[in-house]
């Protein structure tokens, strides 16, 4: 299987990104839209559509490094069976703490699509950890 993105017009209506990809499977050959929506999360709020961020065609880490945290993976996939669902951004503690617990849920008509924990620790190791009041989530960190 072969892939690429290519200038296959496309034009999104509503706060969208989007961009088209031709890939051959066998002898066929497929067109795939990809359809980019961004949204921004507030504690205890229903979350808020957000500026589109650009369609990815390959993963970005940070700082550069291969092994570092994703900055956002390439949206370039000829298929996906599920959607992405991609969190960053920081874990807020206030007053600062050593340890923040978060959740990041997506329901629909009862149904919990993702439910996902994670728990955020401050900096350093073992009893060593120093409080926060805002860690960027990487799993560096």
């Amino acid at each position: 299987m072969t892939s690429h993105l290519t200038a296959v017009p496309s034009h999104p209506f509503g706060p969208v990104k989007s961009a088209t990809m031709a890939w051959r499977h066998g002898h066929q050959l497929k067109l795939t839209t990809l359809v980019k929506a961004t949204f921004k999360l507030v504690p205890n709020e229903a979350m808020k559509r957000a500026r589109p961020l650009e369609v990815r065609p390959a993963d970005e880490r940070f700082d550069g490094v291969s092994t570092a945290s994703l900055r956002g993976g390439s949206d370039a996939a000829p298929h996906k069976s599920r959607v992405d669902v991609l969190l960053g951004g920081h874990a807020v503690a206030h007053p600062p703490a050593v340890r923040r617990e978060l959740r990041l849920g997506l329901e629909r008509d009862g149904a919990w699509l993702v439910d996902k924990r994670l728990v955020a620790l401050g900096p350093g190791s073992g009893d060593q950890r120093q409080p926060f009041d805002r860690l960027a989530l990487r799993y560096e960190h």
